[in-house]
């Protein structure tokens, strides 16, 4: 049983990837000022996404570490008619961490060419 209480939510949205030989693991980091970052790891064979939240739970960015390289792959920039119109529902009414969460399962889904997210095999063939 995983200890992040939003396991079911994560289990749910992230199916693709938890089906495909992801493994989940779930870690916070504090900062000098005490604010923090949780961390939602996706890792197949030492590569791995990074979906990082702030601790007020509505900054939110992707890390994707794949042969030792770096890269922070700006969602928002890249799937941007799929944040607008999540920004536009939302504007009236406070998003949930659950519609979070989907926001960027979604917006991953998408980024997936040729059977790769970022370079990381999604499927094996």
């Amino acid at each position: 049983m995983n200890e992040n209480p939003k396991w079911e939510i994560l289990q749910r949205e992230f199916a693709f990837l938890l089906e495909n030989g992801f493994s989940y693991e779930y870690a916070y980091e504090k900062s000098s000022d005490k604010s923090c970052v949780y961390i939602h790891r996706f890792q197949k064979r030492g590569a791995y996404l990074e979906l990082r939240q702030t601790s007020g739970g509505k900054k939110g960015f992707l890390c994707v570490v794949y042969t030792g390289t770096y890269r922070f792959p700006k969602l928002e920039v890249r799937q941007k008619k799929l944040f607008t119109c999540y920004r536009l529902k939302h504007l009236f009414k406070r998003d949930t961490e659950e519609e979070l969460l989907a926001l960027y399962a979604e917006a991953l889904k998408n980024e997936i060419q040729d059977d790769r997210l970022y370079g990381i095999p999604v499927q094996e063939k």
